[in-house]
Formats: C-alpha cells, sequence, structure tokens
C-alpha cells in the first residue's frame, strides 16, 4: 500500500480501540494512540459510531470523570467522523443473528459509512464480515509512518 492509499483510507475503530486509547489501557494504549496520531496528522479519516461514543461513556463512568469524558469528546471530535447505527443497521444485524449484537450494529454502522476497514481486537465476533477486518497492529503495520 502506498502512502497515498493510506492518507485516503476510511479507517473505523472499534469500542475496544477507544477505550485503550482514553483510559491508557496496558498493553493495548501504544497502538490505540499511533492511530489517533494518524488521524490527528490527517493521514487517516478515523470513524467511529454513535454507539461506541455511548458504550464509551458507559464503560468508563468508574474511571473517567464525566467532565473528564466531555473534555476527551471535544477534543477528539476534530479527530474522528460519528457514524451512526440506525434503522438498517439494525435490521441486519437482526437478520444474521450475529454471536455479538453490538458488534454487528459497529460493522454496518461502519459499511454504510463507506469505511475501507475495521480496526478492533475483537476479529472474531466480525467472522460474518467482508470489509477487511484488522487488529492495531496488523493496521499499523500497513503504515508507512509506523512501520515496524
Amino acid at each position: 500500500m502506498s502512502a497515498g492509499e493510506f492518507s485516503s483510507m476510511k479507517v473505523f475503530i472499534d469500542t475496544n480501540i477507544m477505550i485503550d486509547f482514553l483510559e491508557n489501557r496496558q498493553p493495548f494504549a501504544e497502538d490505540a494512540i499511533r492511530i489517533f496520531e494518524l488521524s490527528a496528522l490527517t493521514q487517516i479519516e478515523l470513524y467511529v459510531s454513535d454507539l461506541t461514543i455511548a458504550n464509551v461513556r458507559y464503560i468508563t463512568h468508574k474511571k473517567i470523570s464525566l467532565n473528564k469524558f466531555y473534555q476527551a469528546m471535544k477534543s477528539l471530535q476534530h479527530y474522528i467522523h460519528i457514524t451512526s447505527v440506525g434503522e438498517m443497521a439494525v435490521h441486519r444485524a437482526i437478520q444474521i443473528e450475529a454471536r455479538d449484537f453490538e458488534d454487528a450494529l459497529q460493522y454496518f454502522s461502519a459499511e454504510y459509512a463507506g469505511v475501507d476497514v475495521i480496526v478492533t481486537r475483537n476479529i472474531s465476533d466480525y467472522y460474518f464480515a467482508t470489509l477487511p477486518i484488522l487488529t492495531p497492529s496488523e493496521f499499523l503495520n500497513q503504515s508507512p509512518a509506523y512501520r515496524r
């Protein structure tokens, strides 16, 4: 993949990557930080779903105060696009009877947004996917800026 192809890439991150970043969860935070850096440097377009934002608040409420959550979201909104789950994603997730309903919602939200790849640490939850599904490490290994 050339640097030009990479810079136009639309990358959807799953909830676990967002939480790794916000909570500095080790050993996963380093890759999450690098992905957000690529977005800040406009080398990729970063996408999350509205469901991710709600899940992040619910999951992190004991570790991240409401004030810090809002501060983080205000900062991140400059670097991420937010997709909607919506009725069609819900219908499709129900139709396929996925093992992980929430990840199916994430997937169809990403698909409708026209993303190129989904980055998650739970690849097996996307067994039904036709889009490329990569771990953060796999994704970063394709990045000209972060080749290891």
